[in-house]
């Protein structure tokens, strides 16, 4: 019987142990993913922030279900795709099942879709703030202004020419 106990005990010595984790991409730039997911983790899922580094891209938070607290973890970085770069999300939780990470990365997908909108409206208002427009150089404004009569002059030309003469 100690034999049979001491091979079991070596046995689950050597079983790895699992840790779920669960990732999804998101067509939307990662400092908005970022934000997303530190707001609904800290606020709407009520779940302290631990440790947070926007640099490395990761923060840690504690989760409670069923009277215990769990410690989680999610990273968010820049994938390459075929269709271009996104957001990576990978979300681990230790000691619950991976549908609970699930459940989080559903829920992030969700808040950023109702606060943002679809991700490719999302990329090209992104790229109109990126790059805002410039305001003209002073030359060309004095050539509009100069055109601008001329153009002013002969529309009044027309008019007179289209009036009966007196």
């Amino acid at each position: 019987m100690r034999v049979a106990a001491t091979a079991l005990g070596c046995l689950l010595l050597f079983v790895p142990q699992v840790h779920a984790r669960k990732q999804a991409d998101f067509a939307y730039p990662v400092s908005l993913v970022w934000t997303a997911a530190v707001r609904l983790m800290r606020v709407e899922m009520e779940s302290p922030i631990r440790e947070k580094d926007r640099e490395e891209g990761y923060f840690l938070f504690d989760y409670s279900q069923g009277g215990r607290v769990h410690v989680g973890s999610v990273e968010v970085l820049v994938a390459q795709t075929k269709q271009g770069p996104v957001a990576r999300v990978v979300v681990q939780l230790a000691g619950l099942p991976s549908y609970v990470e699930a459940m989080m990365l559903t829920r992030l997908q969700r808040k950023l879709t109702k606060e943002y909108g679809p991700p490719r409206q999302r990329q090209k208002l992104e790229k109109d703030v990126e790059k805002p427009k410039e305001a003209p150089v002073q030359e060309d404004e004095s050539e509009l202004d100069s055109h601008a009569p001329a153009a002013k002059d002969a529309d009044e030309s027309l008019h007179q020419d289209s009036a009966p003469s007196r």
